[in-house]
């Protein structure tokens, strides 16, 4: 279970590498909440704070055994399929 908890917290970062890129290339933040916090504070620090909470709290329910395993996977699969539409819209501002 740690294995997948390490290849979640490293979609955690290449969520924020890409967010951040597009964001710097004119993209939008399309989370409200985070949207929101944007604008009062610095993106990348937003960001970071957002996915440390997330990561702990996971670790939490890990380590308490409340997070199944097919839970994680399933994390990390959405994550996965975030970060191919972030690079999806990378390569349309591109264009």
């Amino acid at each position: 279970m740690n294995e997948w908890f390490a290849v979640l917290s490293v979609l955690q970062v290449g969520d924020i590498l890409t967010t951040m890129y597009a964001f710097h290339r004119g993209g939008i933040e399309v989370n409200p909440l985070l949207a929101r916090l944007f604008k009062r504070h610095d993106p990348m620090w937003v960001l970071v704070g957002a996915k440390l909470a997330f990561l702990v709290f996971v670790a939490v329910l890990m380590k308490i055994g409340l997070l199944p395993l097919w839970v994680i996977q399933a994390l990390c699969a959405g994550y996965a399929a975030l970060l191919a539409w972030n690079g999806y819209q990378i390569a349309k501002m591109r264009k």
